[in-house]
């Protein structure tokens, strides 16, 4: 979840990472699989 609440970021099983708004559970970005399950995620603030 990003800090503001704005945005989910989940990762699967098969490597995809998704990008919702939790406002109107809306995906916004599906990222191209990875090799391998994606286990964690961080995030970064944009400066």
């Amino acid at each position: 979840m990003s800090r503001d609440g704005e945005y989910l970021i989940a990762g699967s099983e098969n490597g995809v990472v998704t990008v919702i708004r939790c406002l109107n559970l809306k995906i916004l970005y599906n990222y191209p699989p990875c090799d391998s399950p994606v286990r964690s995620i961080a995030l970064a603030q944009n400066h």
